[in-house]
């Protein structure tokens, strides 16, 4: 239900704003209410990923795209201060199944090769906080995340 309620409230996703289950402009009733669900969704998740008997592999598998394309949500208001709930939740849900770490690594990253300059900011900040939270555990997977970072500097895109 949660990877429902993520990809129904993600405009970017879904381009038809009557197909969404809830849209409104910022500072709109509509619109904080947006917010506030999907931010009520993200933590719901994280908090799950806490129990690694209920939240099982196949769910946090699952669950992996709907959170990871929430960092491109930014047409919802409240799209920077969801990234710190996205980050938490994201770090809970590879650290109840760190199989899946590298998985959702490579799915941020992909996320700052976005065209979208905010985007790949988001995509960043997501990326600084889980590797704060992972601390020196980030050291295997740093060949595959020092290309994305140098493209960056770079300013290919």
């Amino acid at each position: 239900m949660a990877a429902k309620i993520l990809h129904s409230c993600n405009a970017t996703v879904i381009p038809d704003p009557s197909l969404l289950l809830l849209f409104g402009k910022k500072d709109t009733m509509d619109g904080k209410e947006a917010d506030s669900l999907v931010t009520q969704v993200i933590d719901f998740v994280g908090n799950c990923a806490r129990h690694p008997e209920f939240f099982t592999e196949d769910r946090a598998t699952m669950l992996i795209g709907p959170l990871t394309d929430e960092i491109v949500n930014s047409k919802l208001p409240g799209h920077e201060k969801r990234c710190h709930h996205l980050a938490d939740a994201l770090y809970r849900v590879s650290d109840t199944h760190p199989d899946l770490f590298q998985t959702v690594l490579d799915k941020i990253l992909l996320k700052t090769r976005n065209g979208r300059a905010k985007i790949r900011y988001r995509a960043l900040l997501v990326v600084e906080a889980i590797v704060d939270k992972v601390g020196d555990g980030i050291a295997p997977h740093l060949p595959m995340v020092m290309p994305f970072l140098s493209e960056l500097l770079e300013g290919k895109f």
